[in-house]
């Protein structure tokens, strides 16, 4: 019995899926919720493929089952009108270019539809971009309705967390502001519209922001970038700036900008935290290395000690050097306690006596270096709860940080100030020195991190750091290249 041969089956198409959303897309239709419109992305073959909140709230469609149907049949009740629609976008799709019609809303008002065929270039793919404007406003642009909005002198308040947005045409020069440019930057609307871009932001900025508006004239889309923007005075304002070519309103730029300062400065306490949880353990590893010869010099002390007639003559020069010995066993003790977290009692210690002692401790090295030194303690000898040795250390190191970096005949204030509203204690340490330079100043609180002509170790204000911390204080610092360095510790005032 012969068998038929039956013809292979011919590979079944994949199907044409449509692609992702691309950023800039997505960074278009953001921008127009900022502005309280429906914004809709589709493909050439009429799937929708992105649609922002707002067109989902005013239609009212389940975002699971969402088409361009759906859509049209919440916003445009005639059937006939639906398919006409419909029909012009299968002929934008094919033939490019786009229109603009009003919907009839069921709610009473009227909705503007504008549609835009969006070419793509550099291997993306075409799309149909829609802009529904459901306010029904005469003014067609987005930029328009950025003006509106940006006319009140003062702060304006913009969604998504924008600090700034700006309309730029295709020269690049400021057509639109709106947010807290003046708060921002010093500058005033009337400084910066109609002026270039490119001259608010500083020379390392100006490149990358130069190049960026380049390609975005040439293929649209949309960018991200950090750039330094220019401030009347003070330093540069680090900001996150989002520029967008919407290919509804060619020739124009729509720029969001975020304030990044405060980002900065969180990831930088980040950072700093990560190091000193390293390098406290790496301390801590270092102070249990120092404490058995330690011991065993306080027992050889003590031993001769006892071995010292009455009669001895050096008596005095013989407890300073106990007293020495013992503050660095204290020392290294501290340091073990920074990384094991050890509790200690506490109870109200007076201010004003603990800095008086530490003065005195170094009044002979001030006599030597003939330096000046004014003191003025605040009334009262307010009290904190830290501990008397550790309050200590906080004063002297902070002072002889200080006396380091001073030269003969230099100047060093110490003063306490009571911050009642705060319900705190100010203790003020400052030199007259040479400041401490930019790039160093970040990192003054590492371990094991000193000036190079500096004769510490580069502990003390690592120890200072971790021991105002422990207590729930706060420590700043103001410094200027030849303006000297002040160091402020706050302190919670013991409760009375």
């Amino acid at each position: 019995m012969s068998r038929r041969k039956v013809p292979p089956r011919a590979p079944r198409a994949a199907p044409d899926l449509p692609s992702a959303p691309r950023p800039w897309e997505r960074q278009a239709a953001r921008l127009a919720e900022s502005f309280g419109r429906g914004f809709a992305l589709l493909d050439l073959a009429g799937r929708l493929l992105l649609v922002n909140r707002r067109l989902l709230q005013r239609a009212g469609v389940d975002p699971s089952h969402l088409a361009l149907g759906a859509v049209l049949d919440r916003l445009e009740p005639e059937a006939s009108a639906r398919q006409e629609i419909l029909g012009r976008l299968r002929q934008i799709s094919r033939q490019g270019g786009g229109f603009e019609r009003h919907l009839g809303d069921p709610a009473g008002s009227r909705v503007r539809l504008r549609a835009v065929c969006h070419e793509g270039g550099s291997g993306e793919p075409s799309r149909i971009v829609l802009e529904f404007d459901f306010d029904g406003a005469a003014e067609a642009s987005l930029g328009a309705e950025l003006r509106g909005r940006a006319t009140p002198r003062g702060s304006t308040h913009l969604p998504g967390g924008a600090d700034l947005q700006l309309v730029l045409d295709d020269a690049g020069r400021i057509l639109v502001v709106g947010g807290a440019i003046e708060r921002l930057t010093g500058f005033g609307r009337d400084e910066v519209l109609s002026r270039p871009a490119l001259r608010f932001v500083t020379r390392r900025s100006l490149e990358p922001l130069r190049a960026a508006l380049a390609r975005l004239g040439a293929r649209g889309g949309a960018e991200t970038l950090e750039l330094e923007i220019r401030r009347r005075s003070g330093p540069p304002l680090p900001m996150a700036v989002h520029l967008l070519v919407s290919p509804l309103e060619p020739g124009r730029v729509f720029v969001t900008a975020q304030d990044m300062a405060s980002r900065q400065m969180i990831v930088r306490q980040l950072r700093l935290t990560d190091r000193l949880a390293a390098t406290g353990r790496l301390a801590a590893g270092v102070a249990h290395e120092i404490n058995n010869p330690l011991q065993a010099v306080l027992m050889h002390l003590s031993l001769v000690d006892a071995s010292l007639g009455e009669d001895f003559d050096q008596r005095d020069s013989w407890q300073r050097l106990r007293e020495g010995i013992e503050r660095i066993r204290e020392i290294v003790a501290d340091l073990l306690d920074l990384h094991r977290g050890r509790d200690h009692g506490t109870g109200p210690v007076p201010v004003n006596r603990i800095i008086e002692e530490v003065l005195g401790l170094c009044r002979a090295r001030l006599r030597q270096r003939e330096l000046r030194s004014t003191v003025d303690l605040a009334d009262g000898a307010p009290t904190v709860l830290v501990p008397a040795r550790h309050l200590y250390q906080v004063v002297l190191n902070l002072v002889l940080n200080a006396l380091d970096v001073l030269g003969r005949r230099g100047r060093l204030d110490v003063s306490t100030r009571l911050r009642p509203a705060r319900g705190e204690v100010e203790i003020m340490v400052a030199d007259g020195g040479p400041g401490i330079p930019e790039g160093v100043l970040p990192h003054i609180f590492d371990p094991f991190r000193s000036a190079e002509q500096s004769p510490g170790t580069g502990l003390g204000l690592f120890v200072t750091w971790g021991l105002v911390r422990e207590y729930g204080g706060r420590i700043r610092v103001d410094t200027s290249p030849g303006g000297g360095t002040r160091f402020r510790v706050f302190f919670p005032v013991a409760a009375s």
